[in-house]
């Protein structure tokens, strides 16, 4: 039986993202976005933050934000010039907040709750690029948030 180590700067992350009860808001590269309770925050972590300084240019690409969390990436990837971001998330409260900061921001992305690529296999759109901020916790998830 494989046995599941948590990664040293997990504990930390995960209880300050839990200790939030109601929704607060974030900046990420000029944009404030608002972070629902049970939703990975980039208050909390560099990796959004890397992934956003480095997007390119992404006039008319077609971008595939997977695993979207509050949507940092797919607003971003919008910001940056995309024609299209579909956003996915296994965690359903993340689906909801992606489409809040779209909603807030006036941005046009589509959501879908998915484990990984399976409600996206009828889909016949294709990717200029795919992100995706993966977990790295080195645990068996025990709910939505892990």
């Amino acid at each position: 039986m494989e046995t599941y180590n948590l990664h040293h700067t997990t504990k930390g992350y995960l209880d300050r993202v839990r200790s939030h009860i109601v929704p607060y808001t974030t900046m990420v590269k000029g944009l404030e976005l608002v972070i629902f309770p049970e939703v990975m925050s980039p208050k909390y972590d560099i990796v959004p933050h890397f992934h956003v300084d480095n997007l390119e240019d992404l006039t008319g690409k077609k971008v595939l934000d997977m695993g979207c969390g509050c949507g940092v990436i797919g607003v971003h990837a919008i910001k940056n010039g995309a024609s299209s971001v579909i956003s996915v998330d296994i965690n359903p409260k993340a689906i909801e907040n992606t489409k809040k900061n779209y909603e807030l921001l006036g941005y046009d992305g589509v959501t879908i709750q998915s484990d990984m690529f399976n409600s996206l296999k009828n889909y016949k759109e294709y990717f200029d690029l795919i992100c995706f901020n993966a977990p790295y916790h080195g645990i068996k998830p025990k709910n939505d948030l892990e």
